[in-house]
């Protein structure tokens, strides 16, 4: 923040002190102003730093006229902060050569780790707030089995900023927040990174300075009292408007639909949020609006989903719409099968996959040999499994997803017969000039957001399918942070289990370490690429989670 003003042009002096030292105990000057450090010390007082680490930090402490002789009536508390003649601030800072402070934290906040390592929970709070779709974060110690009793472990309690995530047209707090959170944890050495976090809608508790209540939130975690996703009780008496609006003929179809997602009974408030509280991911979010819209008779926008937070959100917005509720309700909820019906999308004539002619598609074939020829001569590209892919028909690839590389190692890798069937569904925002849109045409990449149009993209994956092509798909759903099997995500099962086409798993490997994701240098590195057997999907909606691990279990068997 001092480098900030200081760029903009203003001159920031900062002191130290306490109440027990009448005041100042340290400030910077004008003249000798060092950003970040709260001066040397004043004349009369002097301050040494105890027993410091490795990094130079340790408690602060202070000697002067300026200090207190001790507290009123209170011998105990007294001689916890006098030790030889110094007052112990609870503080603890760093000195430069030149004699200027830097106040690190204070001590009975620090993180004993298991490796006897200490961690500054501000200097990570304020690593983790750079990111835009997170409001407030408290790092806290959390008690572990470690090397030595008071061995702690890394965990922190985060508020998302949910206007920056509507605005952005986000409804997926939890998965979006995931992936920053592993991003921002990959620039932190692995020591610094957080071990678990949980995602709370509510401010976190703090004084009236401001501070965060560290001790009060560790209490509720370790008791209990501090849950991520649990669901919150009404209120006792709701606002006229909220009673108004619960009573409404839309707020019933909704509730009625919200309950028989959720599959069980529970008390269901307008301020709940329907990821935090109610536990609905995208894909069952959209599974909600499809039923709301036949229930309701009302023709939902693509990007309805990406705007609606809570249960007061969606309610409000669907009584924009909705005008005769009485002569529809009832409805029962619609299912993938129904959604992904080929009845369905062929009213949809805009889903259509269009692929080249014939001109553009001797670019490609001209292309993806050259990527092919670079892969093998700059990776050392190696491939199996290529007898494993269907010779004819519709069919999913799943591979895993580690960096950049991958779609261009899987093209390169296909014989051309496979790539001129296939597509792939992109986020929409990367293709957004002429340039990037004729890429993606050469790629048979149908741009398509996924955040805010997830059924969207899944009617496009499904009309592609029944037209008879093959859809290349991660189902991870990201490029993984450390080059770790990540968890796969249902959308691939839903689609092969619905359509009926089979699924290819590919297991991927080097890319991470020839371009992982916290960097745009590339390093030559050897990949590999596995082709597994065709899986066939079972049928019906209980299947989808057994068929995504099986999946999921399968590539990560390609190459043990």
């Amino acid at each position: 923040m001092a480098q900030d003003f200081h760029d903009l042009g203003f001159t920031v002096l900062q002191g130290y002190g306490l109440t027990e030292t009448s005041g100042a105990a340290t400030t910077t000057r004008a003249e000798d102003n060092v950003l970040g450090s709260v001066g040397k010390p004043l004349p009369g007082v002097e301050i040494k730093i105890v027993d410091p680490d490795e990094s130079g930090v340790g408690d602060v402490a202070i000697r002067g006229k300026i200090v207190m002789n001790g507290y009123y009536r209170n011998p105990e508390a007294t001689a916890q902060v006098w030790r030889d003649g110094w007052f112990f601030s609870g503080d603890l800072g760093r000195m430069d050569n030149r004699g200027n402070l830097f106040i690190t934290g204070r001590k009975k906040e620090v993180i004993v780790l298991p490796n006897g390592k200490n961690i500054y929970p501000d200097e990570l709070e304020t690593h983790y707030l750079q990111n835009p779709y997170i409001q407030e974060i408290a790092v806290l110690g959390i008690a572990s089995p470690g090397q030595y009793e008071g061995a702690e472990r890394l965990h922190a309690v985060v508020v998302p900023n949910f206007e920056h995530l509507k605005a952005r047209k986000i409804a997926n707090a939890r998965e979006i927040l995931r992936d920053e959170i592993a991003a921002l944890s990959n620039q932190l050495p692995k020591y610094k990174r957080l071990m678990s976090y949980q995602i709370q809608k509510d401010p976190l508790p703090r004084t009236t300075t401001r501070k965060i209540k560290r001790l009060e939130l560790k209490r509720m975690i370790e008791s209990g009292a501090l849950q991520e996703a649990e669901p919150v009780r009404p209120p006792e008496t709701a606002s006229p408007e909220d009673q108004a609006l619960m009573a409404s003929a839309v707020a019933s179809e909704v509730l009625r639909c919200l309950r028989e997602g959720h599959r069980r009974q529970m008390p269901v408030d307008p301020s709940m949020n329907l990821e935090l509280d109610l536990g609905f991911d995208s894909m069952e979010r959209v599974e909600l609006l499809a039923s709301l819209e036949q229930s309701l008779g009302v023709q939902l926008p693509e990007d309805f989903g990406a705007e609606i937070f809570t249960v007061r959100d969606l309610i409000v917005r669907l009584k924009e719409r909705a005008t005769d509720v009485a002569g529809v309700a009832g409805a029962r909820r619609q299912s993938w099968k129904e959604i992904l019906s080929d009845e369905t999308l062929r009213h949809e004539g805009a889903l259509d996959v269009r692929f080249s002619g014939p001109v553009l598609s001797r670019i490609k074939h001209l292309c993806v040999r050259m990527i092919y020829f670079f892969c093998r001569i700059l990776f050392r590209l190696e491939v199996r499994g290529l007898e494993n892919l269907p010779k004819g028909g519709a069919y999913l690839i799943c591979p895993n997803h580690l960096s950049y590389l991958d779609s261009f190692v899987l093209v390169s890798a296909m014989p051309y017969r496979v790539f001129e069937r296939t597509f792939f569904v992109g986020y929409s925002e990367h293709f957004q000039n002429w340039l990037m849109k004729f890429l993606a045409r050469l790629a048979n990449i149908v741009p398509v957001d996924p955040d805010a149009h997830l059924l969207r993209a899944m009617k496009v994956g499904a009309r592609g399918l029944r037209q008879g092509r093959i859809l290349c798909i991660f189902p991870e759903g990201g490029r993984s942070f450390d080059g770790m099997l990540q968890e796969f995500k249902k959308g691939a099962a839903i689609l092969a289990g619905e359509v009926g086409v089979p699924m290819v798993p590919v297991r991927i490997e080097g890319t991470y370490e020839a371009w992982p994701r916290d960097t745009w240098k590339i390093r030559l590195h050897k990949i590999t690429l596995v082709f597994g057997q065709p899986l066939t999907a079972s049928q019906g909606e209980a299947s989808y989670e057994d068929d995504t691990r099986r999946l999921r279990d399968t590539v990560a068997r390609l190459l043990s």
